[in-house]
């Protein structure tokens, strides 16, 4: 690009607020989007990537909000003085240094509530296109001349052309009486008398299978990626022997399109949403890989058994199937892969040695012997899957970790020098399957602990837990004789706890306990959660926790830049991949 384009790419930018989204145009779907879809019909049908986002004055109003209650957080010195306090100011800043003017002066005049970001494939390199929706040519066309230093402006058919004055440069501008286009160089792209195209990217299945899935109807930005088609025209420039295009076309070509939205909250959130479509199964059909889709839904029982001050958490609804799947998959493709394995074992064994060649072989006859996999794990653990893990993973399961308020990491008792608490929280299918397998734990373990001939002293005992509980504890010391790990595994009724001493007396006592998360962070029928709350910046809790680097600058303002961070995922009767990002910004009394 050049520094033309630069520019004005900056400007988009700001203007944009951060965006990472698309926009939708198809004709179906343009109530769902409403604006945002507008700009659609400016774009060619082979858009590989396109970003729509809101330009009204009340969103950079919202993200001008949401900039200065994140600065006021932040301690004093910490944002240079001449540093933009917010979006408005930054906008003004550019217009100054380019030419004069101001923002709400020189471009809110003229300028609508959409804009728009497109890039496409070209002969030899991509083009790239923004279309910004505005209300008076003329007023947009002077405002960029004032930007674009060393170009010029004449009437044409229908529009103000916009040229640079060097002849090489083949950039342009048009501004029409609703949109400004703004051109990067390609071959095969420029101005024309009529601007919208026809076929346009609303024609493309990929932009509105993507869009369509998107599990909200009102956002402030949306995106769509042909995302195998970016991947590989990313890899154009680079070198390639003649074979390479093989296997990374088949991968890429496993992959759907994907889209986004963005929503920017009043409450200092940040939500967006994703999702993935598959792409090209075929081959993973072949193998009898299958996604299963929409699967098992969270709920929220497992999280009432959560410390309400957990750091972190994780959750998920049915963490057997999610195993399995894996394990099935690759079972499927190895049986597949019997066929050829001859061949294969035949050519490593030419090209590098007998022995890699039995490696080979050896691997994928394991794989392909489920009833041996069974015996192996059976061997190793002392459990068998089928009938006394498999009902521990069927239900809801979580971990969780605290900040541990003995923390110190200079302190010469070595569990003091852990920062985290932690359990992990299995919701069994009943109270039976849970006790068998604490009552066997203590013996199995002891089993696989004594005969790997660790020189650490090693206690393992029952022990008794709150509200009549008696659970199993291991104890590793150190050469000093002091404890640097000690643990616990207890049932209570048919959830099983694992986890640090303190984290499971905490869950059987129910001290503390109830984490709480809004529904609006949460994806409907969502199989998958991890949640992330930072204390206060001044809190003893994170003053505690920093004493391991005092002086990682990062690490201390953290708080001051993140308050809580939510990810969630579901998966569709489509197939498609579903994730929910939340992030909430710390504001003090700047909230609402």
């Amino acid at each position: 690009m050049r520094q033309w384009i630069i520019r004005i790419a900056t400007l988009s930018i700001l203007l944009c607020g951060l965006a990472v989204s698309t926009v939708q145009a198809a004709p179906a779907s343009q109530e769902r989007f409403g604006a945002l879809e507008s700009l659609s019909a400016y774009f060619p049908k082979d858009t590989m990537l396109y970003v729509a986002t809101r330009t009204d004055t009340h969103f950079v109003a919202s993200l001008d909000r949401i900039i200065q209650a994140a600065e006021s957080q932040l301690p004093q010195g910490v944002v240079p003085p001449q540093f933009p306090s917010n979006l408005t100011t930054a906008l003004d800043l550019l217009m100054e240094q380019s030419g004069g003017g101001t923002f709400a002066g020189d471009v809110r005049p003229w300028l609508e509530d959409t804009l728009a970001v497109g890039i496409y494939p070209a002969v030899r390199s991509a083009g790239g296109r923004i279309v910004i929706k505005i209300n008076n040519a003329k007023a947009a066309a002077d405002a960029a001349l004032k930007i674009l230093q060393n170009w010029t402006s004449r009437q044409a058919e229908s529009f103000i052309l916009l040229a640079p004055t060097n002849n090489s440069d083949h950039n342009r501008i048009a501004v029409y009486s609703d949109v400004m286009i703004i051109y990067s160089w390609s071959d095969d792209g420029g101005p024309q008398p009529v601007p919208t195209l026809n076929p346009n990217v609303t024609a493309n299945p990929y932009y509105t299978t993507a869009l369509s899935r998107l599990p909200e109807s009102s956002y402030d930005m949306i995106a769509f990626v042909d995302t195998p088609l970016l991947i590989a025209y990313t890899q154009r420039q680079g070198y390639h022997s003649s074979g390479d295009w093989i296997f990374p076309a088949a991968v890429y070509r496993t992959l759907g399109s994907t889209g986004f939205g963005l929503h920017v909250g009043t409450d200092q959130t940040l939500t967006l949403d994703v999702v993935q479509t598959p792409g090209n199964v075929t081959g993973l059909d072949a193998l009898d890989i299958h996604f299963t889709g929409k699967g098992a839904s969270l709920t929220p029982d497992i999280l009432r058994r959560v410390p309400r001050n957990s750091v972190f958490v994780a959750q998920a609804a049915d963490v057997g199937s999610m195993l399995e799947f894996v394990g099935s998959g690759a079972q499927s493709a190895a049986k597949k892969f019997q066929t050829i394995l001859p061949s294969i074992i035949t050519g490593v064994a030419y090209g590098y040695s007998a022995s890699s060649a039995g490696l080979v072989s050896g691997t994928f006859g394991s794989l392909i012997n489920t009833e041996w996999a069974n015996v192996f794990f059976s061997n190793l653990s002392g459990y068998d899957y089928t009938s006394e893990i498999r009902p521990l993973l069927s239900g809801s399961s979580a971990l969780f970790l605290t900040f541990n308020p003995s923390y110190n990491p200079t302190s010469p008792t070595f569990v003091n020098r852990e920062p985290f608490d932690g359990a992990l929280l299995f919701e069994a299918a009943d109270a039976q399957t849970a006790h068998q397998f604490v009552t066997k734990l203590q013996r199995e373990l002891a089993i696989s602990i004594y005969s790997s001939g660790d020189d650490n002293a090693v206690r393992i005992q029952e022990v008794s837990l709150p509200g009549g509980v008696q659970g199993m504890s291991l104890t590793i010391y150190g050469q000093t004789g002091q404890p640097f790990d000690q643990f616990i595994v207890a049932n209570q009724d048919n959830l099983l706890v694992m986890g640090t001493t303190r984290a499971v007396n905490q869950v059987l006592s129910g001290d503390g306990l109830g984490f709480v998360t809004p529904t609006s962070v949460t994806l409907p029928d969502a199989g998958a959660a991890f949640y992330l709350n930072l204390p206060p910046a001044q809190s003893p809790e994170w003053t505690v926790f920093t004493r391991s680097n005092p002086n990682d600058m990062t690490l201390r303002l953290r708080p001051n830049l993140v308050q809580s961070v939510a990810l969630t995922a579901a998966g569709s009767e489509q197939n498609d991949l579903l994730m929910r990002l939340t992030v909430t910004l710390p504001c003090g009394d700047n909230c609402g």
